[in-house]
């Protein structure tokens, strides 16, 4: 379970994750994932992405090798590049209803990721 101390937040982007790992839940109120907010936090198993964050940032994820499952909201419109470059442990992906665009490299060097499921919207 996550703490609010967890996370800096500034004006609505989540700009750096200080917590210990785990299932991750991020607060509510946040609207951005910033760039490397997650970067190489390995202890990271999940993360549930609150209504309301639309974009997440370039490499956000990167390399967080014990990632396994992300839970996106429907509000989600795009994801910028290498976002989840080097989660080795990703295996499914769930893209909402409205998701719009993926940036180059999103999935590079995640070898269990064998599911992506992408909506007629983007």
């Amino acid at each position: 379970m996550s703490n609010p101390a967890d996370f800096v937040i500034e004006n609505g982007v989540l700009t750096k994750y200080v917590g210990l790992g785990g299932d991750v839940t991020i607060p509510e109120g946040v609207k951005k994932i910033g760039i490397r907010a997650f970067s190489e936090k390995n202890t990271i198993v999940s993360v549930v992405i609150p209504e309301g964050v639309e974009f997440i940032a370039a490499s956000a994820f990167r390399k967080c090798a014990s990632l396994i499952s992300v839970d996106f909201p429907k509000s989600l419109r795009g994801i910028a590049s290498e976002v989840f470059y080097g989660c080795s442990s990703l295996s499914s992906l769930v893209f909402p209803d409205g998701f719009q665009w993926i940036g180059g490299r999103c999935f590079f060097n995640c070898p269990r990721l064998v599911e992506v499921d992408l909506p007629e919207s983007l």
